[in-house]
């Protein structure tokens, strides 16, 4: 399999990292939980469309610091999630919904996936002072990677 996705690569792309797989169930948190318990949302009532349809597509790959479980980061994913949803409503270049879930192979590792017009978009954001807080202690929970990706159409 890495072979076949290493001929996919742009030449002189490296393939010398070692490849990871993780699997992703985004419908668990796509929507915002009622009173503190986790709520299965039908496949039917969000979609993955606008994040992978965005000129540019966020990955987040968030891996939890020692001592840090998942009641800790659940919060502050949906808290960060509601606000970007809030933003969408007056801020042109986001595209919402924001989508995230812990991966099955390993339950310390959680990724999320939002659409953006622009880096600087996100930036600009992500810079307001309301993301501040659940940002320092999310900072404080996991550490985290973040990567921009153009998809283009190719059918």
């Amino acid at each position: 399999m890495i072979e076949a996705i290493t001929k996919c690569l742009p030449p002189g792309t490296s393939t010398t990292a070692s490849f990871v797989s993780y699997h992703l169930d985004f419908t668990l948190h796509s929507t915002s939980e009622s009173a503190g318990e986790a709520s299965i949302t039908p496949a039917s009532t969000f979609s993955i469309t606008p994040a992978f349809s965005a000129p540019l597509t966020e990955w987040l790959f968030l891996t939890l610091k020692d001592g840090k479980t998942k009641d800790d980061i659940i919060p502050l994913l949906n808290e960060i999630r509601d606000k970007l949803a809030e933003d969408a409503k007056t801020i042109s270049g986001l595209y919402v919904p924001m989508l995230w879930a812990q991966t099955v192979e390993d339950p310390r590792v959680f990724a999320a996936l939002l659409g953006w017009d622009s880096v600087e978009v996100h930036r600009q954001v992500g810079a307001q002072e309301k993301y501040g807080e659940v940002m320092k202690t999310l900072l404080n929970t996991a550490d985290f990677k973040v990567t921009h990706t153009p998809f283009e159409k190719n059918i």
